[in-house]
């Protein structure tokens, strides 16, 4: 049998109730002349939960009595316990526009900079809120009222850096990308970039058996959400839409998701015709090329498919860093649809990862197509 303990048994509260029942134990058994055996037994009862009230006031005590302070950690401690340095945690808090003291919906206040850690460090990593207190020195409730608020804040100021497609910044850097992908030997002499559907698998969802067969995929035979994303050579997940249920096909996330008109738009710069490329699924338009049908190819054909096939595999390391670095989106089991707002970590994880490409000038995909990705203060202003 499994039984379900809740956080707020453990609270300060429910100890003191605890104690205070179990004096009235010892008491009345006392009173009545019990058998000795019961009164040691609610003595033990006793001592145990007096005990367990003192090691929650401890602990209270010296969460409260700590300032969280992001100065006194070093540099390897920020990259491990946040993902980016210390000065790129100001930097990322300064432009993502929370106020010096930011206030939540229930009155919490911190810091932009300790804002911004709480949802580097929750997104990073698959600790409780109570493992969290005695970092940040704050309870388990403030940490969480500060944390739905940021990451709420900071997709809503900067999500439009990758769920629209940022056309003038491709046009920019359309050249750069066709370049960087025919040196590793494409055959194509104008693709910009690699069109997919990553599949983030997630938690069974809840309620009636209708939610359920809707996302669950036949292809992967798991529960899952869909995205659909665009990745350039430079490392960036340049365009993100999502989700959609698991088993959805791809052409029809495509459609639901009208990029088709803007990229149409997009990637016509000079009157020449730049493109994507991705699988048969998709089908072929002028801006998206796939690759050709194996059953009735040629032997060039072949080769056509092996070797963009052999550099499309590139748009697979961005979802692997994305789950690498930003850790909760790879357990399914902490992706739970009606609970939690799933899409959010995932929009939230994009962006960061592609801050993180920014700010480092690159990632495994930039290195391998040797196409540095824009600078912080360009991508970040867009």
């Amino acid at each position: 049998m499994i039984f379900m303990v809740r956080q707020t048994d453990y609270s300060i509260g429910a100890a003191r109730i605890r104690v205070q029942s179990c004096v009235r134990h010892v008491f009345l058994a006392n009173q009545l002349e019990e058998d000795p055996a019961l009164l040691l037994a609610l003595w033990r009862r006793f001592k145990r939960a007096k005990s367990d009230l003192r090691n929650i006031r401890d602990r209270l005590h010296r969460i409260r009595n700590y300032t969280f302070n992001i100065n006194a950690l070093s540099e390897e401690q920020c990259l491990h316990d946040f993902r980016f340095r210390r000065n790129d945690i100001g930097r990322i808090s300064r432009i993502i526009g929370w106020q010096l003291h930011h206030t939540s919906r229930n009155r919490y206040q911190c810091d932009a900079v300790t804002a911004a850690c709480i949802l580097f460090k929750r997104l990073s990593c698959t600790h409780t809120w109570y493992d969290m207190e005695p970092m940040f020195g704050m309870r388990y409730s403030h940490i969480s009222e500060i944390f739905w608020d940021a990451i709420e804040k900071f997709v809503e100021y900067k999500g439009h850096l990758v769920t629209n497609l940022q056309s003038e910044l491709l046009q920019s850097r359309a050249h750069i990308y066709s370049e960087a992908i025919r040196r590793r030997g494409s055959p194509l002499p104008r693709c910009v970039g690699f069109i997919d559907c990553p599949k983030i698998e997630m938690c069974r969802p809840g309620g009636l058996a209708s939610n359920q067969r809707s996302c669950f995929s036949g292809h992967t035979r798991k529960h899952c959400l869909k995205y659909l994303t665009i990745s350039t050579p430079d490392g960036l997940i340049f365009y993100l839409y999502g989700p959609e249920v698991g088993r959805r096909h791809d052409m029809t996330v495509m459609r639901r998701s009208d990029i088709e008109s803007n990229m149409e738009s997009s990637l016509v710069i000079e009157g020449t015709q730049y493109y994507v490329y991705g699988d048969p699924a998709f089908g072929l338009r002028p801006w998206l090329q796939t690759a050709f049908d194996r059953e009735n190819a040629t032997e060039d054909e072949l080769k056509y498919n092996c070797s963009m096939n052999t550099i499309r595999t590139s748009v697979e390391w961005n979802y692997k860093d994305l789950k690498q670095i930003w850790t909760r989106n790879a357990f399914s089991r902490l992706l739970r649809v009606r609970q939690f707002p799933v899409a959010l970590f995932y929009i939230a994880s994009a962006l960061l990862l592609n801050f993180k490409t920014c700010i480092e000038k690159g990632g495994q995909a930039s290195y391998y197509f040797d196409c540095d990705a824009p600078s912080f203060d360009v991508y970040s202003t867009l």
